[in-house]
């Protein structure tokens, strides 16, 4: 009898160089993994990623029944709730790109340009597509994958979740086999690190050192934005299945205004790096 496939994850989240905080959050979950980038601009963007983390952390621990769309429509409607509660919140809202594993294949649900990618044969597959302006604009053939590097609306997100707008996620499910890689990441990677540096860098490191230099060679390129990379292998081995909870979702202050809503406990400790308000603060020794 074949075992059931599962996730070996490690993940990471980093402000960048540039930013006061970190609007990214991710997720590690026994079923799930998460990247979700907060809007950058906008109202409390750092709340609406860890929205997303809060969901997909119940739909973890409540691996059921469930449809892709019943995700993204509880994820809305959380951030809904939110915005009116509290009107200066109108107009956050976050990407979202998940994973999960049912029968041997690999299932996704995307909305916005955070990424999903599939590492078969040492070879780098992008599996997800972004939901973007410039990705209209090249799917149209107006302008080449080249021009697209340095256009002026290159960040332009045509789809969003903002607790309003009527979304059209990305679902899709395919096969994959033990040994396969999947990397998710937000834009902060990507807009500064191409796809065949992403790539040798896996193909030369364990995961958890390719996810601490995929970070940092964002940081050498400039780090504009919040950067989050989970990196997962395919495998079907018992593992040590631990919960982790990435970037703004793991810190206490943005919990703490979001009372309505359940975070998982998980094992990640504070790093300054990705909490800058806390860079200031010493932390007592636990006894």
């Amino acid at each position: 009898m074949t075992n059931a496939l599962k996730f070996k994850s490690v993940g990471r989240s980093d402000v960048g160089l540039t930013r006061d905080n970190n609007e990214d959050s991710g997720f590690i979950g026994k079923n799930f993994l998460l990247v979700a980038d907060g809007m950058g601009g906008h109202a409390a963007g750092e709340l609406a990623s860890s929205t997303a983390v809060s969901v997909i952390a119940n739909f973890d621990k409540n691996f059921q029944k469930f449809t892709p769309q019943d995700i993204v429509n509880k994820v809305s409607e959380k951030i809904k709730t939110s915005i009116q509660k509290d009107i200066s919140r109108n107009g956050m809202g976050t990407t979202l790109s998940t994973v999960y594993l049912t029968e041997g294949k690999l299932n996704f649900i995307h909305v916005g340009d955070s990424r999903i990618y599939l590492i078969k044969n040492k070879e780098l597959n992008l599996i997800s597509k972004d939901q973007t302006y410039i990705q209209n604009l090249i799917d149209n053939n107006e302008i080449t994958l080249q021009e697209s590097k340095n256009h002026p609306q290159r960040s332009l997100l045509l789809q969003a979740i903002d607790g309003s707008s009527d979304l059209i996620p990305e679902i899709k499910s395919l096969e994959v086999s033990v040994g396969d890689k999947i990397l998710l990441c937000s834009d902060g990677l990507t807009n500064v690190v191409n796809d065949s540096e992403i790539l040798n860098i896996i193909n030369s490191f364990e995961a958890v050192g390719a996810v601490s230099a995929l970070i940092e060679k964002a940081l050498e390129h400039g780090g504009p934005d919040n950067i989050t990379v989970i990196i997962a292998e395919i495998t079907d081995k018992k593992i040590d299945e631990k919960t982790i909870v990435l970037g703004a979702a793991a810190e206490p202050r943005n919990r703490l205004l979001l009372p309505d809503l359940d975070f998982p406990t998980d094992i990640h400790p504070f790093i300054t790096s990705e909490f800058p308000a806390l860079k200031s603060i010493k932390f007592s020794k636990k006894i």
